[in-house]
């Protein structure tokens, strides 16, 4: 995934439904690339309109393509927002954080 994510400029997740946080946006965040993702459960659940990831309405292809614009047009903005993503990745995903919370829930679970 390396080599395939540290060529993109942006990372578009247009999901119509909801799914969890997707692991393949929090790849692409991991290699500083900024995301699109739709306005549907999971990825907002991650994402902050405009701080660490621009949304658009699920299903409208014009606020689709907005985003794109947007984002596409400012290099400046695309490093902030993949910044501010890096940093809400590694406060609250990394894999010692998820680790620790697997750990918390067999506790409980074996008790």
């Amino acid at each position: 995934m390396e080599n395939f994510w540290e060529k993109m400029d942006i990372g578009i997740f247009p999901s119509l439904y909801g799914e969890g946080i997707p692991k393949s946006m929090l790849e692409a965040v991991s290699f500083r690339c900024p995301v699109i993702t739709s306005d549907v459960r999971g990825f907002v659940d991650f994402s902050e309109n405009q701080k660490n990831s621009i949304l658009f309405e699920t299903g409208n292809i014009n606020s689709l393509a907005s985003a794109i614009i947007f984002l596409a047009t400012d290099y400046e903005r695309r490093i902030k927002i993949s910044k501010s993503a890096l940093d809400l990745l590694n406060k609250y995903y990394s894999s010692s954080i998820i680790q620790k919370e697997y750990s918390k829930l067999y506790r409980i679970v074996v008790n």
